[in-house]
């Protein structure tokens, strides 16, 4: 019973939901409404009318014998006259004398028939003498109808009667063609019922769905414009009413999603202004940490070193070297600022180059020449492959490149170790290799190391420490040579490469 009860609730939850359910509903039950009353009304008004018509008929038919009796010569032509009334009319007549109270009929020689005609005509004469009012208006030649039903009470009759002279002239006629026509009608319509309630639920449903299918259509849109979502349009091809609300819902659509994806665009670009100087204010304040980080080490040394001279701490064998670390200490930060402010310069892409075609492979000889020393002192071993190449750019940043990949190759290769030095030619021009054997960086750092003032070794030393801005000044460099850069672990270590646009380049193996 709960189930039933939650299933109804559900039912008229969705009617209330749907305007198609509402218009189904609405119309079957007008249509069938309006089924029932015509039905029924054709029914009663069928048998009113025919009953209506009997008795007009059975009147007629009476004032026609009595004409008919007014004009007969004798009795067998009376006979005569009877019998037509009874073939042609359907009527039984009967004349009765009201002196004798003798009923002339038609006899069919039928002992059924004319039985039933004698009980009729004396029913109807015993009907009219007990009741005063009929009598009283035959008297007056008023014409009266009477009703009523046989001894078994199956079917109904309808009779009239006339006064003429010392006559009673009477005619009767059956009913029963009434009833049974009426019994059919029932019948025919309790099958024509069904079928027109059958066909009332499908052309409902057909009509409902036919109605509403503009409006579910421009519904379903909305909803979807409701959700953000503009790019649903309704297809409505009628001129109506419906037609110019599909319309003006997609000029809405369109015009709601023109300006939508212009604010988003005007969105994403403040949002991108405002994450570029959120990035760029965040590494204002990362570079001034790591420039008062890196200046704050040197500038306490030089304090240190010179209050204590001032004091007369050192000894005059120290002092030459506590000058010495003082001047050392100058030195890093004036390098700091020299590379500050060329990586500034490279940043701000104001920087035009001079460019030129050079030999890479000779640029790289002469920092191998100029690192030797360096490399003579660890004692590193340094193979190269490198062959005769041109390639456009300005020598001297170049040199920058090679020297700071050199000098980090250098840094972190151990004693004895070995460094890799190769040139290859790529689709796009020529990459240059520099792998160092030592240990390798981990993955997390390997995108980090391009960043300014990072270290990948957190403990190195101050003395072989650089300032941290090498490898971004040899970003920005590449960058603005048009070449791509890049770092990663091998089987011996590390190796950083870069690759520029050749020049008018031959290949010849060195």
């Amino acid at each position: 019973m709960q189930q039933i009860k939650k299933y109804i609730m559900h039912v008229i939850d969705r009617i209330k939901r749907s305007i198609t359910a509402k218009m189904f509903i609405i119309t079957m039950v007008v249509f069938i409404s309006f089924l029932i009353i015509t039905l029924t009304s054709q029914r009663m008004l069928f048998e009113n009318a025919y009953y209506n018509q009997k008795e007009s008929d059975i009147k007629s038919n009476v004032l026609k014998f009595k004409n008919t009796l007014t004009t007969a010569n004798d009795e067998s032509e009376i006979l005569g006259s009877i019998a037509k009334f009874e073939s042609q009319y359907k009527t039984s007549v009967a004349v009765m004398n009201t002196q004798t109270n003798l009923i002339v009929y038609f006899k069919t020689n039928s002992e059924v028939v004319d039985n039933n005609n004698r009980n009729m005509f004396n029913y109807i004469v015993r009907t009219i003498q007990g009741d005063g009012d009929l009598i009283t208006k035959l008297v007056n030649n008023e014409q009266i109808t009477i009703s009523f039903t046989d001894s078994k009470g199956d079917t109904k009759y309808l009779a009239s009667a006339v006064m003429d002279g010392s006559n009673i002239i009477m005619g009767y006629t059956s009913l029963q063609y009434v009833q049974e026509a009426v019994t059919v009608i029932g019948t025919f319509y309790k099958y024509f019922f069904i079928i027109a309630i059958l066909l009332i639920v499908v052309l409902c449903f057909i009509y409902s769905r036919f109605i509403t299918k503009p409006l579910r259509r421009i519904n379903k849109v909305a909803t979807q414009m409701s959700g953000m979502d503009f790019s649903e349009r309704c297809i409505v091809k009628s001129k109506d009413e419906l037609g110019n609300l599909g319309n003006t819902m997609n000029f809405l659509g369109e015009n709601l999603n023109d300006a939508l994806t212009s604010l988003k665009d005007v969105n994403s670009k403040l949002q991108e202004d405002i994450d570029k100087e959120r990035k760029i204010e965040n590494m204002r304040k990362e570079f001034i940490a790591d420039v008062s980080h890196e200046l704050k080490t040197p500038i306490t040394l030089i304090k240190g070193y010179t209050e204590g001279i001032k004091d007369g701490i050192f000894v005059e064998e120290s002092l030459d070297s506590s000058l010495e670390v003082i001047l050392q200490e100058a030195d890093k930060m004036g390098n700091l600022v020299k590379d500050m402010l060329e990586l500034s310069s490279l940043e701000s892409g104001k920087i035009e180059l001079n460019k030129e075609d050079f030999e890479l492979d000779e640029l790289i000889r002469n920092v191998l020449k100029k690192l030797s020393h360096s490399i003579d002192s660890k004692e590193i071993q340094v193979e190269t492959k490198l062959f005769s190449c041109k390639t456009a750019g300005e020598v001297f940043k170049l040199d920058q490149v090679v020297t700071n990949f050199l000098t980090n190759a250098i840094r972190h290769t151990p004693v004895g170790g070995k460094i890799n030095i190769a040139m290859n030619q790529v689709a796009d021009g020529v990459s240059v290799e520099f792998e160092n054997s030592g240990s390798p960086i981990e993955d997390k750092e390997l995108n980090k190391i391009w960043d300014k003032f990072y270290k990948v070794d957190k403990s190195r030393n101050r003395k072989e420490g650089g300032t941290g801005l090498g490898l971004s000044i040899v970003k920005n460099i590449i960058e603005l040579h048009g070449g791509t850069y890049g770092v990663m672990n091998t089987d011996i270590g590390v190796k950083f490469y870069f690759t520029l646009p050749k020049g008018i380049s031959e290949n010849r193996e060195i």
